[in-house]
């Protein structure tokens, strides 16, 4: 007979696998549509993206917002493993718009951004020293004021709210 946990492990590689070859592939997709919009001023918006990659809107759904995990993966993997750099920016509009990196303006928004991101995880290691001084360990811990409310709301709303 074969144990439970032999199985899980099978299972598991077989997700992992898949979501290689499902970010590969994505990838794959995208640097094809980026050949079009190479530099800021050829930029292609989220929604303009993902209904070239999936041919269809995205909607609010637990299944849409897995996908577009999928394409930042893809798009992080472009960046790393080919020479498809691909940057994101917000525009006028609040949206996010994707582009191939041209010039050094291009790349030097992704740069300003990469170094917020850098003081964003030295407040971390920060907040991680105080926590350990400080012995927040013992302390009563405490959800922020939204995530209480989120709590607060009936079972089905929350599930509404996720899934539809």
């Amino acid at each position: 007979m074969v144990r439970k946990d032999v199985i899980m492990k099978k299972h598991i590689m077989k997700l992992k696998d898949m979501q290689k070859l499902t970010t590969k592939n994505i990838a794959m997709k995208i640097m094809d549509i980026m050949k079009k919009h190479i530099g800021y001023d050829y930029h292609i918006t989220r929604p303009q993206l993902f209904r070239e990659l999936f041919l269809k809107d995205e909607e609010e759904t637990l299944a849409d917002w897995l996908r577009w995990e999928f394409v930042k993966k893809a798009m992080h993997l472009c960046r790393v493993k080919t020479k498809c750099f691909i940057s994101s920016k917000r525009s006028e509009g609040h949206n996010w718009v994707y582009f191939v990196v041209a010039d050094e303006d291009d790349a030097g928004y992704y740069v300003d951004n990469l170094n917020k991101n850098i003081n964003r995880i030295r407040a971390m290691q920060q907040r991680a020293m105080k926590s350990a001084r400080e012995q927040w360990y013992k302390e009563d811990w405490v959800l922020p004021h939204k995530t209480k409310k989120l709590l607060e709301k009936k079972e089905e709303e929350v599930v509404d709210e996720l899934f539809y």
